[in-house]
């Protein structure tokens, strides 16, 4: 409905200055032709005094003593006494004039000749019966910059309404845009929830199993370790998920402050690599560290940047073919380290590519269901990042695999 609304609104002001520059027209017309008529009484009255017309000798032969007498209007008087009007009747003073004769519909006068057939074809004329006593002669004006006059004198309130109307549809497409904002942010939102709740569902009703077979007596001592790991497992599961939460909200907020600490950056990817394989990794992963930067000793917070390297190895994990292998490479520049992993997991599509920093976005995976989180990752360890003045990137291809490379400087800007 508001569409529709918007859209005659629009109708109606092309309407309306279609109107507006035919009306101009119209009057422009009417003032001319005013003007010509005021012009034919001058030229009148100069007939009267003998200073409109002038003598003209034209010797009849070579040689011969014998001349013809031609009248001919002054065109020079002719033009000063259009422009006068012109300009009295406010009109466009880029003019060509002529006299015609109409009944065998020849050019008996011009003042230029550039525009000749035009005059002919002008509606501007009038008669001039009251000069030659006949109704032979017309006085024709042509006005070549006629619309661009017109559209001149109309420019101002051409520009306030196109202003408005410029206004209006700026306002629709910020109220439409705002609103399927909010839309896919109420999408996102319950999407979140929804992976929220089935993310803490689960280690919750392990716990809650877990919990009601220690409560059985005379449970053998191997299974109430069993249980007691199971349930010590999935607290620690809930913990780093709700821990993630609230990390993206100091994040969001500003208030995370860093605890800056001196270390190996190799040290910490092995150490950390290894041990996430080792534990939640649930298919075979071949590992390949190429570390060829020669200063690997940084400046940050050692959680945070550890945080980072899991998160992604995770992701590769959860987004990948059964042989996975992740390749792990630095580099030294000038001013840090650049850590680039890279697996032959499943890719991602260009469309895909573009959205997979955004909070709560998740890689669609077709049917499949299994790949478990809140689409908090990859906004998270970006966010990390740029806390730490470093920089962030991404390519990939489909079926082929993923490669994020990252710098961290040695030290970051405060």
């Amino acid at each position: 409905m508001t569409s529709l609304s918007l859209l005659g609104l629009i109708f109606t002001q092309l309407y309306w200055i279609k109107s507006a520059i035919e009306l101009s027209e119209k009057q422009f017309d009417h003032r001319v032709n005013l003007a010509l008529s005021e012009t034919v009484e001058k030229m009148v009255e100069l007939d009267k005094q003998h200073r409109l017309q002038k003598r003209k000798f034209i010797p009849e032969s070579c040689g011969s003593d014998l001349v013809s007498i031609i009248n001919y209007i002054d065109t020079t008087l002719v033009d000063s006494l259009l422009k006068t009007e012109f300009d009295l009747f406010c009109l466009d003073t880029v003019y060509e004039f002529g006299i015609i004769q109409v009944k065998n519909d020849s050019v008996w006068m011009l003042n230029s000749g550039i525009y000749t057939k035009n005059i002919k074809n002008t509606k501007h004329k009038v008669c001039l019966d009251d000069l030659f006593k006949t109704d032979d002669y017309n006085l024709e004006v042509f006005f070549p910059q006629k619309r661009k006059f017109v559209l001149f004198e109309l420019s101002v309130w051409m520009f306030i309404s196109a202003g408005f109307l410029l206004i209006v549809i700026s306002s629709f497409i910020f109220i439409v845009t705002a609103i399927l904002k909010q839309k896919k942010l109420s999408e996102i939102k319950n999407d979140f929830i929804n992976n929220m709740t089935h993310e803490f569902k689960t280690p919750i009703s392990t716990i809650s199993l877990a919990s009601e077979v220690l409560l059985k007596n005379n449970l053998p001592e191997e299974k109430i370790l069993k249980y007691s790991k199971v349930i010590f497992d999935e607290n620690q599961r809930l913990k780093v998920q709700v821990e993630r939460v609230l990390q993206m909200a100091r994040l969001d907020k500003g208030n995370l402050k860093l605890k800056i600490s001196e270390f190996d950056l190799h040290e910490l990817i092995k150490d950390n690599v290894e041990n996430l394989c080792l534990e939640h990794c649930n298919k075979p992963v071949s590992l390949i560290y190429q570390f060829y930067a020669t200063n690997s000793v940084i400046k940050a917070d050692k959680a945070h940047i550890t945080n980072i390297i899991t998160n992604l190895i995770d992701n590769a994990s959860k987004y990948s073919y059964d042989n996975l292998r992740i390749t792990i490479s630095t580099k030294n520049v000038k001013t840090g380290v650049i850590i680039t992993i890279k697996d032959n997991g499943i890719g991602i599509t260009k469309d895909t590519l573009k959205h997979i920093f955004d909070k709560f976005y998740r890689v669609p995976t077709g049917n499949i269901h299994n790949v478990k989180g809140f689409g908090l990752g990859l906004n998270y360890v970006k966010m990390l990042v740029l806390a730490h003045s470093g920089t962030i990137s991404v390519s990939s291809e489909l079926k082929k695999g993923t490669a994020f490379k990252i710098f961290l400087p040695f030290t970051p800007l405060t």
